[in-house]
């Protein structure tokens, strides 16, 4: 194929080959003068070059193919973002909701119980009272015993 073969150039060729030659089918011969030609490589190439856009072209059109896809993804996938924004955004809201409900709760309770330990502390306070009421009580019976069996002894 690249035998330097030229228009100005002379090559040997045997003898064989040269009735080998007229004797072949036109295809043949073309592709033998050609070859001689130095045209030979340069058509490899271009078939070569062919090929090589033609894979390109496949590969460009599943390339389109799976942008279509893709697009055609697209629409719903948004719709699926914007409900998992407004996901979490109520999420937020809900947990924010939560979190004021539970202070408030906690401030009620808090409110009641030191209302009831003031209450606790008021019975207690009241508790000791009675208890000193009684045990003044006590010893007035006591003391009033006391004067009934000396009257009793009189």
């Amino acid at each position: 194929m690249d035998s330097g073969l030229g228009k100005e150039a002379f090559s040997i060729i045997s003898q064989g080959k040269v009735e080998e030659i007229l004797s072949s089918k036109s295809e043949e011969r073309r592709s033998i003068f050609e070859e001689a030609a130095g045209v030979l490589k340069y058509k490899q190439r271009k078939n070569k070059a062919v090929k090589k856009l033609t894979e390109t072209e496949d590969n460009l059109d599943r390339v389109e193919d799976i942008i279509h896809e893709i697009e055609g993804q697209l629409e719903p996938l948004k719709e699926q973002a914007a409900v998992a924004k407004e996901y979490l955004e109520k999420k937020d809201e809900l947990e924010q909701h939560e979190v004021s409900l539970i202070v408030t709760e906690i401030e009620n309770i808090h409110s009641e119980w030191g209302h009831l330990l003031q209450e606790i502390d008021t019975l207690k306070e009241q508790l000791m009272e009675e208890k000193t009421s009684i045990q003044a009580d006590e010893s007035k019976v006591e003391e009033i015993g006391q004067q009934i069996q000396e009257l009793d002894q009189k």
